[in-house]
């Protein structure tokens, strides 16, 4: 398998969670900010974010909690580079399994989504249920978008 890559909507998601995490004055890049940049992709290029909304999965709510739960973190010193936190780092490391296991050598926003999700006790399994959506559902159906080999952005 070739290295591992990662899809332009990616890339563009992962800038704006860091954006996000530096206008905010965070020290990390968390989970909350790249699954915040996810949803408020005005294009709503993600398959991730189409199959939520044709569930009926209120976005703008969902918005609302993570926008709420990222004003609880205290500001921390601004520092030049963001790393990811360790729940993110933990869904990019458990991704690239999963990629190498399906035969895929491009990580997407589903495959990353889908791996923050499936963490049961995160943050962001957590407040999907908050809104009152099961993210075992969720994780269902987006794996059911993501096939062996075939990248889906």
């Amino acid at each position: 398998m070739t290295s591992l890559k990662y899809s332009e909507l990616l890339r563009l998601l992962c800038g704006k969670a860091v954006n996000d995490a530096e206008r905010r004055g965070h020290s990390e890049v968390g989970a909350i900010h790249f699954v915040l940049a996810l949803l408020a992709d005005p294009q709503q290029r993600s398959p991730v974010v189409k199959n939520l909304m044709d569930h009926g999965i209120d976005l703008q709510q969902l918005i609302s909690v993570l926008e709420a739960k990222l004003a609880t973190i205290k500001t921390k010193f601004s520092v030049s580079k963001r790393p990811p936190d360790k729940e993110l780092r933990i869904a990019i490391k458990a991704a690239t399994v999963e990629l190498k296991r399906l035969g895929r050598s491009e990580m997407d926003s589903a495959m990353l989504f889908l791996c923050l999700l499936r963490r049961k006790q995160t943050g962001l399994a957590v407040i999907f249920r908050a809104v009152g959506v099961d993210p075992a559902e969720v994780v269902l159906r987006i794996e059911a978008l993501i096939s062996p080999g075939d990248e889906t952005e």
